[in-house]
């Protein structure tokens, strides 16, 4: 570790356990272990201090209720975490959890486990303690008593230098409906589970880790992993970050979703990270991950794993744009195929959480977002009626039905009186009259449609339908295990940029083309956002000016009418796919300029057959005036 040292912060009870540790350290790994009565005691308590944390590489604090209760030790942490010097947490004292401060800088942290040790034990925690520390320091320290390793744990030890923000906690649960039988359910382990990587999760689900290192593949490195909040009792969901040597011989890294229940561990969700990754906080705890057609929305449930998972993810994207992993050019990843197996993947409804987006007003039927609790929360509750109404109106035959036998059929539905919402109930039943139209074939691989369109089941598969083109912010992927999707996610302003996403739609919807299937285009009507991106198709396609486009359209969907705004952008467009179109001509022009010139400076294969007598030129002429070798000489080429 060169000149820096390790640092070990306790409090004075615990000097008997910090000292076997310091023995340990520096007896068997010979390491550099900076301890206040191992030759750091100064007078000056603040001095002895300074001294411990700005040598430090690594400082191990050994936490219980007397440790935060201690102002000395606060602002030891406290300067440390200022210093940014990289710090091990050991949980000593059982039953009892960091609070106040202490629990502040320790929340979404896994801890080293220091409770009840023992003669017996004391190896096997130090172990686990080494790992951490040979994250930070970059190096591959091993006891000298422990040969035999697992393979989960021979990878945590040769991994590079990362920066160490969380620790696990040893625990011992029992498995609870295991399924040792059945193929597609991955077995809970019950062994303890000890795992260098920066992760953050509950407590409760450490036995876990292990089967997802089962799951793993060899060459693959887990280097981060936080909980995420999940729409589903009894289902946990994890974002996980692995990394693997890809083909050109450079790390490669991707997130990857777990779904976690007790008795199976599967996957929902596999994103290459490549340079155009794009990160953003969402302002309500969660963040955004934005990938060329692909966005993800993923909510931790602790500020410390919100912030480890940003920093994390940043620098995965850093090094992806180092090494320029560019979309679609078929070269990095390969290897995440694994993990998009059959056999791993999770159930669609788990996908389908995965896949959901904040703002979504109408949602599927089977969302998370319904699977709470009945609330009495107004919002909420609007929510539950839209979807339930639309589900009962496609059930029924409208011309039979009236408005308050739809209401009862809500009310028993949901066991509840909605009497008070009969004007919302009213208005949302007229709305989906509005757009239950069938959607409009512009041509015949490409449908306009409108929501209801896009929730209609029987009449996507009516249609030949295998694309979706979501082109509103509000609306829900309703089918995400049988259509492929596209979303635009835009709302109907006039300041809304669509134009940036119309390269991408025109692709999307020529993808269908080529596979012999149609795609359906739609918003919350069909009338403006999606009416846009159709409009701006044909442009391109078929080489319309907009008017022409407009009146194609307007012709089958009368309704249609853009914004302002995408009035502009069409127009925008417009000139963008004629000043393409003339410099195509003219350079095509100019090719056809410098072909000619170059056909009338070469011979003819007769006059470069100078080196022939004449008489043989004159034979050749004879016997074929405008055919020398197969090749046609015009006779006005010829000198």
């Amino acid at each position: 570790m060169a000149s820096k040292h390790v640092m070990l912060s306790y409090q004075w009870d615990d000097q008997k356990l910090v000292t076997d540790v310091y023995n340990y350290l520096t007896e068997n790994m010979h390491m550099k272990v900076w301890m206040d009565i191992n030759g750091g005691m100064k007078a000056n308590v603040y001095e002895c201090m300074a001294e411990g944390v700005q040598g430090a590489e690594v400082i191990v604090c050994f936490l219980t209720a007397k440790y935060q209760a201690s102002t000395n030790c606060q602002q030891e942490l406290q300067f440390a975490r200022d210093s940014k010097v990289s710090i091990v947490l050991c949980r000593v004292q059982s039953s009892w959890k960091p609070s106040d401060w202490l629990g502040f800088i320790t929340a979404g942290s896994l801890l080293v486990d220091f409770r009840n040790v023992t003669t017996e034990n004391f190896s096997s925690r130090m172990e686990e303690l080494v790992k951490q520390i040979n994250f930070i320091t970059g190096k591959n320290l091993v006891p000298t008593e422990s040969k035999n390793m697992t393979r989960m744990n021979r990878q945590i030890a040769v991994a590079p230098s990362v920066p160490l923000t969380s620790m696990l906690v040893k625990e011992h649960i029992e498995t609870k409906n295991h399924k040792p039988n059945d193929n597609h359910q991955k077995p809970i382990t019950t062994q303890p589970v000890c795992d260098g990587s920066p992760v953050v999760i509950n407590e409760n689900l450490q036995p876990y880790l292990e089967s997802m290192y089962t799951i793993l593949q060899p060459d693959n490195r887990l280097t981060l992993m936080v909980q995420l909040e999940s729409g589903f009792p009894n289902r946990f969901r994890y974002l996980v970050i692995i990394t693997c040597i890809g083909k050109q011989q450079t790390e490669e890294s991707a997130l990857l979703g777990f779904d976690v229940t007790s008795s199976e561990i599967t996957i929902g969700m596999t994103l290459p990270i490549r340079a155009d990754l794009d990160i953003s906080l969402d302002g309500d705890g969660g963040f955004k991950v934005t990938s060329y057609d692909q966005c993800y929305m993923f909510k931790p449930v602790s500020v410390q794993a919100l912030w480890t998972a940003y920093q994390s993810l940043h620098k995965a994207s850093n090094q992806a744009r180092h090494y320029n992993y560019i979309t679609n050019a078929g070269v990095t990843h390969g290897w995440l195929e694994y993990y998009r197996h059959i056999d791993l993947r999770s159930n669609q409804i788990y996908i389908n959480e995965w896949n959901q987006m904040n703002d979504i007003l109408s949602h599927r039927s089977d969302s998370p977002h319904l699977y709470q609790p009945l609330s009495s929360d107004e919002e909420a509750l609007r929510t539950r009626i839209n979807v339930k109404l639309k589900e009962l109106m496609l059930q029924v035959d409208l011309d039979q039905v009236t408005p308050k036998f739809l209401r009862e059929q809500l009310e028993n539905a949901f066991e509840m009186s909605l009497s008070s919402y009969k004007q919302y109930i009213d208005d949302e039943m007229l709305q989906i009259l509005a757009q239950m139209d069938k959607s409009t074939m512009i041509l015949p691989h490409l449908y306009l449609g409108s929501e209801w369109n896009a929730s209609n089941f029987e009449e996507l598969k009516a249609n030949n339908i295998g694309y979706v083109l979501n082109v509103s912010r509000e609306i829900d992927n309703f089918f995400p295990g049988h259509f492929k999707y596209l979303n635009v996610r835009v709302h109907d302003h006039d300041d809304a940029d669509l134009l940036k996403e119309w390269e991408k739609t025109f692709r999307f919807i020529n993808e269908a083309k080529l596979n012999n299937q149609s795609c359906l285009v739609h918003c919350k009507m069909g009338i403006s956002r999606s009416a846009s991106t159709v409009l701006a198709y044909l442009m391109k396609e078929n080489n319309h000016s907009l008017v022409d486009a407009l009146e194609h359209v307007k012709q089958r969907r009368s309704c249609v009418n853009p914004n302002g705004g995408f009035r502009n952008q069409l127009l925008i467009y417009e000139g963008i796919l004629a000043a393409h179109k003339t410099f195509r001509s003219k350079l095509n022009d100019c090719q056809i300029t410098t072909t000619a010139k170059t056909m009338s400076t070469t011979p003819t294969p007769i006059e470069s057959l100078s080196s022939v007598s004449e008489d043989l030129m004159v034979l050749l002429r004879k016997k074929s005036p405008n055919k020398i070798y197969g090749g046609t000489i015009h006779p006005n080429s010829l000198t």
